[in-house]
């Protein structure tokens, strides 16, 4: 049973560390737009709000 502890705090700080370095890659990702929430369209569709960062090209409505 201490064994199966060991093994599964050592899992978990491994995919801790793995996560910590994937989610700080030194690579700019580039202009991504950002998701601000939900809404409807003319039709009652709902459709996702998207906006640009500063100094982005505009988000093309065909995109997503």
């Amino acid at each position: 049973m201490f064994a199966i502890k060991v093994i599964i705090n050592m899992l978990i700080f491994y995919f801790f560390i793995v996560f910590l370095v994937g989610c700080t890659a030194p690579n700019d990702p580039g202009c991504v737009p950002i998701h601000i929430g939900t809404g409807y369209d003319e039709d009652g569709m709902t459709e996702a709000i998207y906006v640009n960062e500063i100094g982005c090209p505009p988000v093309s409505d065909n995109i997503y």
